[in-house]
């Protein structure tokens, strides 16, 4: 009877609610080596995913997926998170610069040694989580669950019930230069899978798989107290 009722209550929600209709995916593997021979001079090779029809204006944006980062090396990472609109728009369409401000926002930073972060970076600085070590058997592979609404980020490794968060603090974006002065998700946010390789290496790759599905949650949900567990319920049973 649990299980029917929650079926119910699942296709209630999807017929009532057009905002579960902007779930998406962002899946595939980045490889390359860097492209500057010196390290961690913050010019190395750049690959990136963006979703460009993901609006944050909703309470709540949960995204989960695996990645595989066995293939990083020391000086590279993998994100995943949301970026502003506005920024990313000017970053590609004006300036001509893809990825130049994909930095700057709410990310799951995957890195070489087996340990994420919560970044967000803010007007004067970056703030983040400790370093969660991988909870997986097999180094490099993670699966997670992640939440953002308007003040805090939350993960949760494996799927397990133990969160960690990360407070956004003042909500402004990180001021670098003038021309990219701005809210941070403050008009609206893209869904983005990136990584980095600031390696030195020119020849050999650094590598990532990734697997990431991103929904942005109707007030109707979060209201109702239905949240990622309704929808980790879901996706467990798919599995």
């Amino acid at each position: 009877m649990r299980t029917i009722t929650l079926i119910l209550v699942a296709v209630a929600l999807a017929l009532a609610t057009p905002a579960w209709a902007d779930l998406q995916t962002l899946t595939g593997t980045f490889s390359g080596p860097d492209a500057d021979t010196s390290q961690d001079n913050g010019l190395g090779n750049h690959h990136y995913d963006i979703d460009r029809s993901i609006v944050y204006n909703v309470p709540l944006v949960q995204i989960w997926g695996t990645v595989d980062v066995s293939g990083l090396q020391a000086g590279s990472y993998l994100q995943i998170g949301l970026i502003d609109k506005e920024q990313a728009d000017m970053s590609m369409d004006s300036f001509g610069v893809p990825g130049y401000m994909f930095n700057n926002s709410a990310m799951l930073t995957f890195f070489s040694n087996n340990t994420a972060k919560l970044i967000d970076k803010v007007e004067g600085g970056t703030i983040g989580s400790a370093a969660i070590a991988n909870p997986g058997a097999t180094a490099g592979e993670w699966n997670f669950q992640m939440e953002l609404d308007a003040s805090e980020m939350r993960v949760s490794m494996d799927g397990g019930s133990t969160w960690t968060s990360q407070s956004y603090g003042v909500r402004n974006w990180w001021d670098g230069a003038a021309v990219w002065s701005g809210g941070e998700l403050e008009y609206g946010a893209y869904a983005l899978v990136q990584m980095w390789v600031d390696t030195g290496d020119t020849v050999n790759p650094a590598s990532a798989d990734y697997d990431v599905t991103v929904v942005p949650v109707p007030a109707a949900v979060v209201l109702g107290g239905i949240g990622l567990g309704l929808v980790g319920w879901v996706k467990r049973r798919r599995k």
